[in-house]
């Protein structure tokens, strides 16, 4: 665990190369650390990067905990950031019903898939529904505004 705990220490650094080589020590110990395993996967989702290889690692943390809310978000987040949004919206669906609650960034996923897919509509729902439930998260006013003004502008 503390190579797991030194990896949320750089990840919050924004130390990429160090919270990666954190995580693959971790793996490495215990290959059936879903957390680790979805950790790494989301990661190089979010950052965009190893696409491949981020699906491979979360599946492997979903055959673990296959009801896992976060893990099958990151499922989706990797759909998303390979462009297929009909998949990204189906596994951060998923998520927000195996969640024990509604959570703000599963809504602001979600809402980023719709965009994908061109649905501006459910995009903004979702966007909205993320805003009350924290309306401090990073980035989803801004959505929100941008989007509604296009679509007055339209």
């Amino acid at each position: 665990w503390t190579h797991y705990y030194l990896a949320t220490v750089y990840e919050g650094m924004d130390r990429i190369g160090d919270t990666e080589r954190h995580l693959k020590a971790c793996i490495e110990i215990d290959p059936r650390n879903g957390e680790a395993l979805n950790f790494l996967g989301y990661l190089y989702a979010d950052k965009n990067i190893n696409l491949d290889e981020a699906e491979r690692l979360v599946r492997q943390a979903l055959t673990l905990e296959p009801n896992n809310g976060y893990y099958l978000d990151s499922l989706g987040w990797v759909y998303y950031r390979k462009g297929n949004a009909d998949r990204a919206i189906e596994y951060i669906r998923k998520a927000i019903i195996a969640s024990e609650s509604d959570d703000a960034v599963l809504r602001d996923h979600l809402g980023d898939a719709y965009l994908l897919k061109g649905d501006v509509t459910n995009a903004l729902r979702q966007w909205e529904r993320a805003q009350r439930l924290d309306p401090e998260l990073e980035g989803v006013a801004k959505k929100v505004e941008k989007h509604k003004a296009r679509r007055k502008g339209s």
